[in-house]
């Protein structure tokens, strides 16, 4: 009854059985700077390597023994569901910087007063039919953005809308939690003396969900005519707005696992604050995935310079991070060990606060597969700067960890272009430099792998976003190719997903 008169269309009365529902996907990004140290980050060489390709290799990680230095004891519950891969390298600028906005944009700023942006992936993802077939109810975010602590210039923020817009990340823990939250009405919680309106609103959205799987039905019948489709589509769009107002505040049937989180007081954004507050922060979130209150999050643990000392790590702090990751391996006094050692610690430390979120996900979601809400999120902890133990910043070897579903996990996956066996060189390492020269590169630098906009697409294919969502016509793949000097990159390899994953 809720559907228009359809001209073009004479359809016999059918009986379809109601299909089982599957849970919607989902992407949070965790984000964190100053680079990595592979010797920190990667399971320490010689290793079983398996070969998958040329050029491409494998080893399980899962074992009795921690990862690495960086993913550590937290890890050891959630081995067989992270993918490490190594060698992608951000290919559109010459030399290195801190970069966070091209982590999930592929485009690097050609100079720090280039203020131009191009589009994130978060953004793509959250105006994806694929990953909101209908609209949220109004007031309900597609997308949400959170920070700890740190510089809220446009130029740190790791989202862009489409128009180039950096997305503000919310750094009171208090006014995320009314962004996702205000207004929900538990239903497990209503009984009788529930407000009549509100049983009227839950009966009404019930009805509005069928009118729109018969509506996804209708408009693919060959029968229907051009001017039936354009009647059809402006019917639902008025009944999605007006369905859309009168769920406002309710959030229909519970989910498994759907609990609303308390409101914390926000905390005051010092230093000795920031453990509570990133906890805060991923409870809250954690509970939003759940309650499907957002499918779509960025979260910065912390800003591309990041120059917090990690006092409570250490009485006095282990020293500026940024400070830190310029000294490589050395320090005034010559202690090769210094900042690698350090910069463990505190890597060790993100990844801890990134293995909590990825434990409160990993609680069953579907009672008949046994499917957890980690298995139906895609979660990516990256990086601005890429891992490399031979200078303080470059754009290749950019440390990657995936989660969740999507994706074979369990797995530490190496693209470098010259492989070792059994951690043993078996030949010159080169690099060609972004002048197109090749040169000798120490053992401790990382070599030439494949483009990293691979990445992103793989990861928008895995949320169901559709090819003509991201791409702009004429210019496959996502991102800027314009830095292959002298062709060092296989662009059509970049234009396409990440293979092997």
């Amino acid at each position: 009854m809720a559907l228009p008169s359809l001209p073009s269309l004479m359809l016999p009365a059918q009986s379809r059985a109601a299909g089982a529902t599957r849970p919607p996907k989902r992407f949070v990004f965790f984000f964190s700077g100053n680079g990595q140290r592979p010797a920190n980050y990667y399971p320490k060489e010689p290793l079983p390597w398996k070969v998958v390709a040329p050029n491409v290799r494998e080893i399980s990680l899962v074992g009795p023994d921690p990862i690495s230095t960086v993913f550590g004891d937290d890890f050891t519950p959630l081995k067989s569901k992270i993918l490490l891969i190594r060698g992608l390298d951000f290919i559109m600028k010459k030399g290195g910087g801190h970069d966070g906005p091209c982590t999930l944009s592929g485009f690097l700023r050609s100079s720090a007063e280039d203020t131009t942006r191009w589009v994130s992936i978060d953004q793509v993802m959250a105006n994806s039919r694929g990953v909101y077939p209908t609209p949220p109810p109004i007031g309900q975010p597609r997308s949400v953005h959170v920070y700890t602590r740190g510089n809220q210039s446009p130029g740190a923020m790791v989202a862009s809308t489409a128009a180039g817009v950096p997305v503000p990340h919310e750094l009171d823990v208090t006014k995320t939690w009314d962004n996702l939250w205000k207004g929900f009405i538990d239903p497990g919680q209503m009984g009788p003396e529930v407000d009549l309106a509100l049983q009227k609103r839950i009966v009404q959205r019930s009805v509005m969900d069928r009118v729109r799987a018969e509506y996804d039905n209708l408009r693919k019948h060959p029968r229907l005519g051009s001017e039936d489709r354009k009647r059809l589509d402006a019917h639902m769009t008025a009944l999605n707005d007006l369905n859309g107002r009168l769920m406002q505040g309710t959030v229909g049937t519970k989910p498994v696992g759907c609990a609303q989180p308390l409101r914390s007081m926000n905390l005051a954004q010092d230093e000795a604050n920031l453990p509570m507050l990133t906890k805060l922060n991923m409870d809250v979130l954690a509970a939003a995935i759940k309650c499907d209150r957002t499918r779509v999050a960025t979260f910065m643990l912390c800003n591309q310079t990041d120059t917090r000392t990690f006092k409570w790590l250490e009485p006095g702090g282990l020293g500026d991070h940024r400070d830190l990751s310029h000294m490589v391996y050395t320090n005034p006094a010559g202690d090769k060990s210094f900042a690698r050692d350090r910069l463990g610690r505190i890597n060790n430390w993100y990844g801890k606060q990134v293995a909590y979120f990825l434990g409160l996900l990993n609680q069953v979601e579907d009672p008949v597969t046994g499917a957890t809400y980690l298995d139906n999120t895609v979660v990516y902890w990256g990086n601005g700067d890429g891992g490399n133990d031979g200078e303080p910043h470059s754009h290749w070897g950019h440390p990657v960890m995936l989660a969740g579903g999507g994706f074979k996990t369990g797995r530490y996956l190496d693209f470098r272009e010259v492989m070792a066996v059994n951690g043993e060189d078996q030949g010159p390492r080169s690099l060609y430099l972004y002048n197109g020269t090749p040169t000798m590169i120490p053992k401790s630098m990382e070599i030439r792998g494949r483009p990293y906009n691979s990445l992103l697409i793989s990861l928008m294919k895995a949320m169901g976003v559709a090819q003509d969502e991201y791409e702009t016509p004429g210019k496959p793949g996502f991102g800027d190719y314009s830095g292959n000097v002298s062709n060092q990159y296989n662009i059509a390899d970049g234009q396409k997903e990440l293979p092997y994953i």
